[in-house]
Parts: C-alpha cells; structure tokens; sequence
C-alpha cells in the first residue's frame, strides 16, 4: 500500500484536521524536482549537479537568476511550518 493511501485510510475523523498534508507536501517536492532537474524544451535534460554546489554571492545566498525555483522552496518551507504548527496545536490540545 502507498504510503499517501495509508495515511487516508488510517486517519482518525476526529484529528483530522491536524494531520499534515502529506499529498499537498508530496506535489510542491514533485514541482520542485521538475523545475530543479529537467529544462524546458522538447528534449528535457537533467541540469542539477549533486555533486557542484549551486552559485552564491558574498552572504552565501543563492545567485537571482530570475527563475522562481528559489520561490518554490521558500513556499516548500513556509508550508512544512505550517504543517508543524498544525501538529504542535494538536499537541499541546492532548497534552492538557
């Protein structure tokens, strides 16, 4: 069984609302992975080194080459923050 499915078939009603969003999480890494790896064009390509450090300037931040691959991520980690804040309310709600 796929873990996604597992997760929905396992879920408790009653706390569901404090479940992290396992399938929300899963598509922002697959477009990321998209936009990191293949490039446009007819014929896609792998253009990410795992082995070559991406470009930084001087404060060691990633060089603005006018892709939003930078935005994604920041969306990537703004949403896993959330997600984390949903399962510290959970709890904190059952540990009172």
């Amino acid at each position: 069984m796929k873990f996604g499915l597992y997760l929905d078939v396992n879920k408790d009603p009653e706390w569901a609302e404090y479940y992290i969003d396992y399938h929300a999480l899963k598509k922002i890494i697959g477009d990321l992975e998209h936009a990191h790896i293949m490039s446009p064009g007819p014929n896609p390509q792998r253009i990410l080194s795992l082995s070559v450090p991406a470009p930084t300037n001087a404060a060691v931040q990633p060089h603005a080459n006018g892709d939003k691959t930078e935005l994604n991520q920041e969306v990537f980690f703004n949403r896993i923050e959330q997600e984390m804040k949903k399962v510290s309310k959970f709890t904190t709600k059952k540990a009172k």
